[in-house]
C-alpha cells in the first residue's frame, strides 16, 4: 500500500509539472533543466513502475513536440529518445501503445527540424520507430510516423537516404503486422520511383 501511495504521488507530481511546462511553453527553457533531469531519472531507474515509465516517456515526447526546435531541448529529447530503444523488451512492449502516437506527434510537429538534421535527431527517432515495428500494438502508428520522414523531400539526400531505406526495409521484412509489412514494401517502391525521377531530372 505504501508503494502504491508513493507511485501515485510521483505520477501526480510529474503530471502537474508537465502541465505547468506545457502551459508556459514560451518560457519552457527556464523550466527545462530540472524537469528533464527528473524525467531522465525516471526513465533510467530500473525500478520505475510501468505507470511511472509511461508517464515520463509520454511527458518527454509531449514536451519535445512543442519545443524540440529550442536548444538544448532538441538535443536532450533526441538523446532520451535514443535511450528508450534500449529498454528491456518487456518494458518497451508495455510502453509501445503509449510511445507510438506521441512519437508520431513529435515527428509531425518537428518534421522540418528532424528532416533537416543528418545526425542524432533523425537516427534516434528512426531507431525507436524500428523497435516499435516489432509490436502489433504500435507497428501501424510507427510506420505512419516513419512515412512522414520517408516522403519528405530530404529523404533523397545522401545523408538520409540510407537511413530511410534501411528503416522501411525493417518494417517490410520484420513488422509484427502483415498489413504494415505490405505498406513498408509500398514505401520502398515509392522511394525507388522518386530516385528514378530524380535521376532523370539530373540527366536532363
Amino acid at each position: 500500500a505504501e508503494q502504491k501511495v508513493k507511485e501515485e504521488r510521483e505520477i501526480n507530481g510529474l503530471e502537474l509539472a508537465l502541465a505547468v511546462a506545457i502551459l508556459n511553453s514560451d518560457r519552457i527553457s527556464l523550466l527545462w533543466p530540472p524537469l528533464f533531469q527528473r524525467l531522465q531519472a525516471m526513465l533510467d531507474n530500473p525500478r520505475s513502475s510501468p505507470r511511472v515509465l509511461a508517464t515520463a516517456a509520454q511527458g518527454l515526447l509531449r514536451l519535445g513536440s512543442k519545443a524540440m526546435h529550442q536548444p538544448p531541448i532538441g538535443s536532450d529529447v533526441a538523446a532520451a529518445v535514443g535511450k528508450l530503444q534500449f529498454l528491456d523488451e518487456n518494458k518497451l512492449k508495455g510502453l509501445a501503445p503509449t510511445l507510438a502516437p506521441h512519437l508520431r506527434l513529435l515527428v509531425k510537429c518537428n518534421l522540418e527540424n528532424i528532416s533537416s538534421q543528418c545526425g542524432d535527431d533523425l537516427i534516434s527517432v528512426v531507431a525507436l520507430l524500428k523497435k516499435l515495428a516489432a509490436f502489433p500494438s504500435s507497428a501501424p502508428t510507427a510506420l505512419d510516423a516513419l512515412s512522414l520522414l520517408v516522403l519528405h523531400r530530404s529523404a533523397l539526400s545522401p545523408s538520409h537516404f540510407g537511413v530511410c531505406c534501411e528503416a522501411v526495409g525493417e518494417f517490410a521484412s520484420r513488422a509484427a503486422d502483415a498489413t504494415v509489412g505490405g505498406k513498408g514494401v509500398d514505401y520502398l517502391y515509392a522511394l525507388h520511383l522518386r530516385v528514378c525521377c530524380w535521376r532523370r531530372q539530373e540527366a536532363a
